[in-house]
């Protein structure tokens, strides 16, 4: 899960981040996600980008590729597909959070 914060993560942020892993729900999300992917044509067409820049410049490294094709990838992810996982993040966290209890 390395990678999904910008900034350091507090302690709360690492217990989430611990529990998503060791339940099972960052693989689950994560396979909904590449399904969503999937299905709205998103791989298709970063694959066809692959191709694309492999067909312009063959001496390219698998990583100037990669590299490429990433830049501008995430933009094409449709807000439908955003909004699904968002909500299943947000609803994790929901169900996750330990409520401190109310100082008196």
């Amino acid at each position: 899960m390395s990678g999904v914060s910008s900034g350091p993560a507090s302690d709360g942020e690492r217990e989430l981040q611990t529990r998503m892993l060791r339940s099972g729900e960052w693989e689950r999300i994560f396979n909904q996600l590449k399904q969503e992917l999937n299905e709205s044509g998103w791989t298709d067409i970063i694959m066809d980008r692959a191709r694309e820049e492999c067909r312009q410049a063959p001496s390219l490294s698998v990583r100037t590729v990669e590299r490429n094709v990433a830049n501008g990838a995430q933009a094409l992810i449709s807000a439908d597909t955003r909004a699904v996982i968002l909500e299943e993040i947000r609803q994790f966290i929901e169900d996750n959070l330990r409520r401190e209890p109310q100082k008196s």
